[in-house]
């Protein structure tokens, strides 16, 4: 009996120990390499990222144009004592006059791992595991660069995720955006906000608030919406069955301060309101591969939709309830026409 109670509690503290993280496959300087793009835990789209010789390393989302600054070679034979080596040639090195970590063409640097449950942490070998670790500087934006900090932080942790599987996520993210149309040929979607309960966007008529609504819809062309390209580039405008499209957004509404933008709201236009009126969206990464975000473009905080009230506002880039699904109102509404 009690050997079985200490198999019993051998058991239970392996499972509440976590998994330990994958353990990359070690390269060569000049062999054969394996590539890996280094995901931070606050994002699965939050990579490390090589912009240019020099230059410090930034975090940013997944981009087949940045393929040899995004993916990176573990140079070395264990988790003690490697270099990270980037598919553009340079290695990842820390300035310690500007705290930061950028890409040299001339230096090296080597580092060893911390196991956490999940997630790597990496140092530098000159301080050792007590030391500092390799982090995200500010908080979990893109463009962010790389800087220094104390051990066992979410932001510090990250792994390392194969090519194959980052191209796979991607692709998974882009299934789930909406076609966009033409006004000659349009494409009508129910919108909705996912957090929770599901709340789909509602055109409450000209010049009003654009309203959320949580009941299942039955052809109900309030709450149709389509998404017209503006360019080629994928921004686009939205605008709903009944002919409006979304105009204007207020950023000291409901009680909120001018620049406030977490209490704002978007507005329809009036019926006659023209695509030249209406505001330039563009798509972004949700907080997971089965959703997406909707933000205004230029808008350099990425503000995503999100519910406010019964009503559609802003919130942080990343925030769960930002979190967006798109269903073709055609198949997903039996009594649609």
């Amino acid at each position: 009996m009690r050997k079985l109670l200490s198999l019993w509690l051998m058991l239970v503290a392996f499972i509440t120990a976590g998994a330990a993280p994958a353990t990359p496959t070690f390269s060569t300087e000049d062999g054969e390499a394996t590539w890996y793009y280094i995901r931070f835990k606050s994002h699965f789209d939050f990579y490390l990222t090589d912009v240019g010789a020099n230059e410090n390393v930034l975090l940013k989302g997944y981009d087949v144009a940045l393929a040899d600054g995004q993916q990176w070679k573990v140079v070395g034979e264990s988790t003690t004592s490697f270099k990270l080596v980037s598919k553009a040639g340079r290695t990842l090195v820390y300035d310690g006059t500007a705290s930061r970590y950028k890409a040299s063409t001339n230096e090296t640097q080597l580092y060893g791992m911390h196991a956490y449950s999940n997630y790597w942490e990496a140092y530098r070998t000159e301080v050792g595991d007590g030391g500092n670790r390799l982090t995200i500087s500010e908080s979990a934006i893109y463009g962010k660069p790389f800087t220094e900090r104390g051990a066992d932080n979410d932001l510090n942790k990250f792994i390392f995720v194969p090519v194959a599987t980052v191209v796979v996520d991607y692709a998974t993210y882009q299934s789930k955006l909406p076609t966009l149309s033409d006004e000659e040929e349009p494409i009508y979607y129910y919108l909705a906000l996912t957090n929770g309960t599901t709340h789909y966007l509602k055109d409450n008529g000209a010049s009003a608030k654009v309203g959320l609504d949580s009941s299942e819809p039955y052809n109900d062309k309030s709450r149709q919406w389509q998404f017209i390209a503006v360019n080629d580039e994928g921004d686009f405008v939205i605008r709903s069955r009944s002919g409006r499209y979304i105009t204007s957004f207020s950023d000291s509404n409901d009680g909120g301060t001018a620049g406030s933008q977490a209490n704002g709201r978007y507005y329809l236009g009036s019926a006659s309101a023209t695509q030249a009126d209406a505001i330039v969206f563009r798509f972004g990464v949700g907080a997971t591969t089965s959703d997406f975000e909707i933000y205004r473009k230029g808008d350099s905080n990425y503000w995503g939709f999100n519910k406010r009230g019964e009503e559609v506002g802003v919130w942080n880039v990343h925030d769960d309830g930002n979190k967006m699904a798109a269903a073709e109102a055609a198949s997903f509404d039996e009594s649609y026409n």
